[in-house]
């Protein structure tokens, strides 16, 4: 049996993951401002991050790592990256 994909599922699950960034923020004592500045991202992004707006995968993944420490992304080959867009 397939599952149907839910478009409505998308919104909730923003949601529901904004609310946990927004939970884990107030638990560090930190505003928005200050998660901003240490992810070096806009306060915008962290706030449309929290209301569950659209936003991307990889400011997602940079407030996690802010808040939790432990979430590492380095790209060591960006030749990779350029051998991709060549296929």
């Amino acid at each position: 049996m397939e599952k149907e994909f839910n478009p409505k599922m998308i919104g909730i699950a923003r949601e529901l993951v904004g609310t946990h960034v927004r939970d884990r923020r107030v638990q560090l004592g930190w505003q928005q401002q200050r998660l901003a500045d240490i992810a070096h991202l806009r306060k915008d992004e962290v706030n449309n991050v929290e209301l569950g707006r659209e936003y991307d995968i990889n400011t997602l993944l940079i407030i996690l790592g802010a808040m939790y420490g432990d979430l590492r992304l380095v790209w060591t080959n960006t030749d990779i990256l350029s051998d991709t867009k060549k296929s």
